[in-house]
């Protein structure tokens, strides 16, 4: 790590406020900082910032979701950097804590152009990508739009578009924004992310809690943000979100250019964006497609092991650990949307 005197020190610290087990993992992630900083495009009105781990030569960016830092990959850079082969990028989307962006409308394309730019300010040539929900729309836009850029790429419970909140979601959602108590919407949040499954059932991951008991602990000994995005951040992620389509067209074109490896992960349970989904995207890229049973939204903090495991592993170019219980029949929204999607 450089010396401490080369760092931003503000956004740092964000890392001091977990406590018990949480600390831990955050105070290791704070020492393995190499560099930090905010890149400017001046001409877009945008600043990200962004922080690098590691200096391997493999170059690895992940992408959040709508409205998360950078944090919620904090366990996954962590065993990643058990191996001396990677270099990270981690970076906050427009809007989120010290990235900044005008007030205008946000399209998931703009975001992914958002990543190219970055990874040539860091001197990138190639680079291996992640990205979950929102961030998956986004790893799939920059499938389409640079793929020469690229050498890996996963997709964690993303879509290629048509992306509508059910009635459910749309519920939860509107009463967290609107929730004056910080518990209880954080209760309701990540009901709507983690599955039934691990709501109801002891978990190591939650420490042998159930899921429900675990996001009932204080904020600061959970894997979770200490602060919620402004509204208008929410609300221009969500239009992204909305407005996010990649055509069928789209994906055979550039499936076409593809000759790298895509991993697509998706929790079979989720209640934000439907499994149907993390199906079409592997179908029509030929992707290897890899189901989380019993898991939701969240799969890297619902099977964080496993998680981690995979992703190392296909980064490495390494044999994927057997899921025994892979899909084999697309369902029915995977098969009807090749026929009728353009």
């Amino acid at each position: 790590m450089e010396s401490s005197s080369n760092l931003l020190i503000a956004p740092l610290s964000r890392l001091d406020k977990k406590t018990g087990k949480e600390a831990h993992f955050s105070q290791r992630q704070r020492q393995a900082i190499r560099r930090n900083g905010i890149f400017s495009m001046e001409k877009k009105g945008v600043e990200l910032y962004y922080e690098l781990y590691g200096e391997g030569k493999k170059k690895v960016i992940f992408v959040c979701g709508l409205g998360d830092p950078m944090d919620d990959w904090r366990r996954t850079v962590l065993s990643l950097l058990m191996h001396e082969e990677f270099e990270i990028c981690l970076f906050n989307n427009r809007g989120v804590r010290e990235s900044k962006f005008r007030n205008v409308r946000l399209t998931t394309s703009q975001m992914a152009s958002d990543v190219v730019e970055l990874a040539k300010f860091l001197g990138w040539e190639k680079i291996n990508i992640c990205g979950f929900s929102m961030g998956g729309f986004i790893v799939t836009e920059l499938i389409c739009l640079k793929p020469d850029l690229l050498e890996s790429a996963i997709i964690v419970g993303g879509s290629s578009g048509r992306f509508f909140p059910s009635s459910y979601m749309f519920k939860n959602v509107s009463k967290m924004l609107l929730s004056r108590n910080e518990e209880d919407a954080r209760e309701i949040l990540y009901k709507t992310k983690i599955s039934d499954y691990h709501l109801e059932h002891p978990h190591p991951e939650f420490g042998g809690e159930t899921g429900l008991e675990f996001i009932k602990r204080p904020l600061s000994e959970l894997p979770f943000p200490e602060d919620r995005p402004p509204i208008h951040t929410l609300f221009a992620h969500c239009l992204a979100c909305w407005t996010h389509y990649v055509s069928l067209e789209r994906l055979n074109e550039a499936k076409k250019k593809i000759d790298y490896p895509i991993l697509v992960i998706h929790g079979t349970d989720d209640k934000i964006v439907p499994f149907s989904h993390g199906e079409y995207i592997a179908k029509h890229l030929d992707a290897q497609f890899y189901p989380f049973h019993n898991c939701g939204h969240i799969v890297f903090i619902e099977e964080t092991e496993k998680f981690n495991d995979l992703v190392t592993r296909f980064f490495l170019n390494l044999p994927l650990p057997s899921n025994e219980k892979s899909i084999d029949k697309l369902s029915s929204f995977a098969t009807s949307q090749s026929s009728s999607s353009s």
